[in-house]
């Protein structure tokens, strides 16, 4: 038993540091300046440039569930003039909550590029919340 709880507790904590890892290295990628990607590091984030000119502050964030900071950094993004977001997943739930949100989240286009393999495909929950 201790060995397991042992085991488990090297894994996680190498699991956040490659997760840091990878974060961090992500928004290093180059992308076109009129992209920006957006990661989670703890109760902060980071993203491949500058979104200072956002009249809203979101870091540090003490939103605890995943599906909730999504929505709550596409609404910043919009914030901050970005008129085009795209949001990648495979929970409905943040479809759902794309859906419910839509309203309040200032931009042209919302997208969730969802599912995986054969049944990955864009869903435009701008169109979907109109109706």
């Amino acid at each position: 038993m201790f060995q397991y709880t042992t085991n488990g507790l090297i894994f996680c904590v190498l699991a956040k540091i490659n997760l840091r890892f990878l974060s961090e290295e992500t928004v290093r990628l180059p992308v076109d300046e009129s992209k920006l990607i957006v990661v989670t590091l703890g109760h902060n984030f980071a993203s491949s440039s500058s979104i200072t000119s956002s009249p809203v502050t979101i870091s540090p964030c003490n939103q605890e569930e995943a599906d909730t900071r999504l929505i709550l950094h596409a609404y910043h993004a919009a914030c901050a003039s970005y008129k085009k977001i795209s949001i990648r997943t495979v929970d409905t739930d943040v479809l759902v909550l794309a859906v419910s949100f839509r309203h309040r989240i200032p931009c042209d286009e919302l997208w969730i590029t969802f599912g995986m393999g054969k049944r990955f495909r864009y869903i435009p929950v701008h169109e979907i919340a109109k109706s």
